[in-house]
């Protein structure tokens, strides 16, 4: 499932006014809001409702206005703004082949207003069903927005269950270390360490080093006296590759020719909230 967000002053969803000509297309207000967000959502063909869940969520709680000398402090719940939820089935369109655009990754109509209707339940139990304005599902709408910033957000549902599948990896073939997440960049593994002494640490990061260049494959290392931090960023956003598991190996081995200790890993306020 993927939503836009737009931080908005003001916007109006107006629709075509029953008994018009279509080609006319006189429209009438259908909802508006004030400050506040508005939320494009498609549904995917797969989609499941804790895709749905994960939206409603960001939704609701993503930080988009400041607060004095705060910024990115504040969420529409927070300041008691409004939500304009409107589906839009054109966030799956498919561009790869030719110059029409494909919709078949959308869910089918019946399926995705049945969601559609379940999530503004939603919208509604979990912050205030006054605050909560709607489009008209499957119909012509003309929408007036004034944005605000202006701020827009894309999440996409798909992108953490992709990150659960990496890390359920990472802990199969890897588990001594840790598989993490950063908004924006490469996701990266890592393993935290100390050594009994100053001069072993000092021995295993030069010989790193060279591994490092032997396999052309390249490591951040962080050390504080005895402990250690080794970092790996994966070659691609697909996660992690068949070299980034043999160099970790590497590191595992030659590990294991020190009486080190595991530093336990802490998890990010991001990937709780994920």
């Amino acid at each position: 499932m993927r939503v836009i967000i737009q931080r908005v002053k003001n916007a109006a969803l107006s629709v075509i006014k029953e008994g018009s000509n279509e080609t006319e297309k006189q429209l009438e207000l259908f909802s508006e809001i004030q400050n506040g967000i508005i939320c494009f959502v498609g549904i995917h063909k797969n989609d499941t409702w804790k895709d749905a869940e994960y939206i409603i969520r960001k939704c609701l709680n993503l930080r988009l206005w400041s607060d004095g000398n705060k910024t990115w402090d504040k969420s529409v719940k927070d300041l008691n703004y409004e939500v304009l939820f409107v589906s839009q089935f054109t966030l799956f369109a498919n561009t790869k082949k030719g110059s029409k655009p494909d919709f078949h990754l959308a869910k089918e109509p019946k399926q995705a207003l049945a969601m559609y209707n379940k999530m503004v339940e939603q919208f509604a139990k979990d912050y205030n069903h006054e605050k909560i304005k709607t489009g008209k599902f499957g119909c012509y709408m003309n929408i007036q927005v004034t944005n605000d910033g202006p701020v827009t957000i894309f999440v996409d549902s798909h992108d953490v269950k992709m990150t659960l599948l990496h890390k359920n990896r990472i802990n199969a073939l890897l588990p001594q270390w840790s598989y993490k997440t950063k908004q924006g960049c490469y996701n990266y593994i890592q393993r935290k360490v100390v050594f009994p002494s100053f001069s072993q640490a000092t021995t295993f990061l030069r010989d790193m080093f060279d591994q490092n260049e032997k396999m052309n494959h390249h490591c951040k290392y962080t050390s504080d006296y005895t402990k250690v931090k080794i970092k790996m960023y994966t070659h691609t956003l697909k996660g992690v590759t068949e070299k980034d598991v043999a160099f970790a190996n590497l590191v595992d081995s030659a590990l294991n020719n020190y009486a080190y200790k595991v530093i336990k890993e802490s998890h990010s306020a991001e990937e709780r909230n994920n």
